[in-house]
């Protein structure tokens, strides 16, 4: 008929399906396992998360799928590997699209914990589900333990009373029962809200007194959401705090010094002074910086809200400067740590100051391997007669291969500044690889990777220095795709 239009055909929306998984930990017996029902339309990030909440992970480490030959992760990572494809722009409902798909999910690759996943059903749903666990065995086990044989190891010591190591495993473990699983806490978990038996009778933080002495009545809905976000803070609730500018820096700043709200019973699990802190920096927040230094000064390297606090301070430039310089000189500097920490925002501020520089040189001398990548991050050429002379000085050392860690920071440094080795320095750097690569037992780990250790990657750079900040910004959001 004339003038009429054809009705456009377009596709149909896909219809919302529930996925039901089974996720079994390789490599250990009796299985480690949990079943699992998500939307099919989350990401590989999001599924990540899920995983990291389902198993009792920490999400301190790096993370990749490995389905029908492609790999998924965080590209931001590696930036040389272009292999590795973007897990937050993939749904699990394309990279797996039928029943019986089987793939693996990898976490930590030092430790190197291997999942199989296996999807044992695919149905319909009128609505999108919320992730759900459904079945499991056994405890996860805990972060940096060694991956399944530093783990069996782990419970051989923790069985046996008599064995030397017994105390320290105990004190650093904690209460492990490695039978117990909790349906209920998996699921808590997973909806991101404290399990009863977790929460505290007497809260520390008053969330309501909190918002209700706030002198602008609408910054509260925000500042509620920020507080109860836990470990991932959406970005878009993140861009409208920002938004916000100079009338929410106080109240963050009141978040980030509260040290009530770094206990994990507290409103958001303890994480609402770490938010503030990268949101402080974001805003590039001058009022926060004496509170950031004096944070600093009352809490440990390996703290996370002091290492926030590292990744902050730089963002605000030089109008760090004289507050960093009058901590530093001042009379509480046999904080050592402190320093070390000073000195590393000092030497990021982009700015050229002879007393900066002078402070660099020092503790370079004193302690090479701290203070070396200082200098190449600060960027004077100037340092490049005392960083030979340092690597011309040291030798080394066969028996103990972690010990030569200097010589690639020194390396890493001398190249950063336009240098190159001499013949013999070289010879040095290589023996030095030689050593590392050399294989060793993994003994049970202590304590978490710290920043000056060197890094999970195997780069033998220190942790800092390759990939503690995009670790740190590796959350992904549940909004990425919605």
């Amino acid at each position: 008929m004339a003038g009429s239009k054809k009705k456009k055909s377009g596709g149909t929306k896909a219809a919302a399906s529930v996925y039901r998984l089974r996720v079994t930990l390789d490599d250990i017996e009796p299985p480690i396992w949990r079943e699992l029902e998500v939307d099919g339309t989350v990401s590989l990030a999001e599924l990540h998360l899920v995983f990291q909440r389902a198993f009792g992970w920490q999400n301190d480490h790096l993370f990749e799928f490995q389905i029908a030959g492609a790999r998924f992760g965080d590209p931001d990572t590696d930036e040389f590997d272009s292999l590795l494809k973007d897990a937050s722009k993939r749904r699990l409902n394309v990279v797996a699209s039928s029943a019986n798909t089987k793939f693996q999910y990898i976490y930590d690759f030092g430790d190197d914990w291997v999942h199989e996943v296996e999807v044992l059903e695919i149905r319909p749903s009128p609505r999108k589900l919320e992730p759900k666990c459904i079945a499991g065995e056994r405890a996860g086990p805990p972060e940096d333990c060694g991956g399944p044989h530093g783990y069996a190891r782990l419970l051989e010591v923790l069985a046996d009373r008599s064995h030397p190591e017994h105390d320290e495993v105990s004190t650093w473990a904690g209460p492990l029962d490695p039978e117990a699983f909790h349906l209920a806490r998996v699921n808590d978990a997973l909806a991101g809200r404290p399990h009863k038996d977790e929460i505290a009778d007497d809260p520390l933080f008053d969330l309501e007194t909190f918002l209700g002495e706030l002198p602008e009545p609408d910054l509260r809905p925000v500042l509620r959401n920020l507080i109860l976000a836990g470990k991932e803070l959406p970005r878009a609730l993140a861009s409208d705090i920002v938004a916000l500018g100079d009338r929410v820096v106080g109240p963050l700043i009141e978040l980030l010094v509260n040290p009530d709200l770094t206990d994990e019973f507290s409103p958001g699990q303890g994480w609402a002074s770490i938010h503030a802190a990268r949101l402080l920096g974001e805003m590039r927040a001058t009022a926060s910086i004496e509170p950031m230094i004096e944070l600093l000064a009352a809490t440990d390297w390996d703290n996370i809200v002091h290492d926030a606090i590292l990744l902050a301070l730089p963002k605000m430039g030089e109008a760090v400067l004289e507050p960093a310089l009058r901590e530093v000189s001042s009379a509480v500097m046999e904080n050592s740590d402190l320093r070390s920490s000073l000195l590393s925002v000092l030497a990021q501020l982009g700015a050229r100051d002879p007393r900066i520089f002078d402070l660099l040189l020092r503790a370079a001398d004193e302690d090479p391997e701290m203070g070396c990548s200082n200098l190449a991050t600060y960027g004077d050429p100037a340092a490049l007669p005392l960083l030979r002379r340092l690597f011309d000085e040291h030798e080394v050392e066969v028996d103990r291969p972690g010990a030569n860690q200097l010589f690639i920071e020194l390396e890493d440094a001398i190249t950063a500044l336009g240098g190159t080795l001499t013949e013999a320095q070289t010879a040095k750097l290589e023996m030095t690889r030689k050593l590392r690569l050399a294989p060793a037992p993994k003994a049970v780990s202590p304590r978490k990777l710290g920043r000056n250790d060197p890094c999970h990657c195997g780069s033998g750079k220190k942790y800092k220095k390759c990939h503690l900040e995009s670790d740190a910004r590796s959350i992904p959001s549940r909004e990425t795709l919605h």
